[in-house]
């Protein structure tokens, strides 16, 4: 079951209940879902497909991980990495796949530096502003405005069995990798709540962690 497939079926479950919360931004299952769609649209009407791959540079946050799910429809892969976390000679080469690269302003000097490294890059994105060379979030998902909200292919997978909504909670610290979405799979499939946490709160975990060790 794909993330996309997954968040489907928890907004055919519990549309306004809370998909992916901080603690300053919750959106519901139906938000979520909206967004992902929109995302896939666009990066449809980029020829983005199952050939490419899309590649973000942010810490786990909503809008970020709106455009997973978006890429998850498009058939196309993805990564994501924290920029705080690698060189950029290692984020040239995680990155270097990526025909799409999405980012906040903060990674703009990075993204500078990555253009050259990147020779698959054709379309940048900036979630949060304006950056040299790249779409603002707005125009990006303009390009693929229909009026109407494409639904997915095929009837969701079946709920049967399905735990209840508020028995599901995965508490998210670390950028999604393709490991940790298939943890994330049976949470938003039972209509449960992805809590995302800041980057001093994953440091914070991870030096308990330690101590407890």
């Amino acid at each position: 079951m794909s993330l996309a497939r997954s968040l489907d079926l928890g907004a055919s479950l519990v549309p306004t209940a809370p998909c992916l919360v901080t603690d300053a931004t919750t959106l519901s299952y139906a938000e979520t879902q909206g967004l992902s769609r929109s995302v896939e649209a666009s990066l449809r009407a980029y020829q983005v497909g199952a050939e490419d791959t899309v590649g973000l540079l942010s810490a786990n946050d909503p809008s970020a991980l709106t455009c997973i799910f978006g890429a998850s429809r498009a058939g196309a892969a993805w990564t994501m990495i924290d920029p705080v976390e690698a060189s950029v000679a290692e984020l040239a080469e995680e990155l270097a796949d990526c025909s799409v690269l999405i980012f906040r302003t903060a990674e703009a000097e990075c993204v500078r530096q990555l253009q050259p490294l990147l020779p698959r890059l054709r379309t940048m994105v900036c979630l949060d502003g304006h950056a040299d060379g790249a779409l603002g979030w707005g125009q990006f998902l303009t390009a693929g405005f229909t009026g109407a909200t494409a639904m997915p292919p095929g009837p969701p997978p079946a709920a049967d069995g399905l735990l209840a909504a508020d028995q599901a909670v995965f508490l998210a610290l670390r950028p999604l990798s393709p490991e940790t979405a298939a943890r994330w799979e049976p949470v938003l499939a039972r209509g449960g709540r992805i809590v995302v946490g800041r980057r001093e709160q994953a440091s914070a975990v991870s030096a308990l962690r330690v101590r407890q060790g």
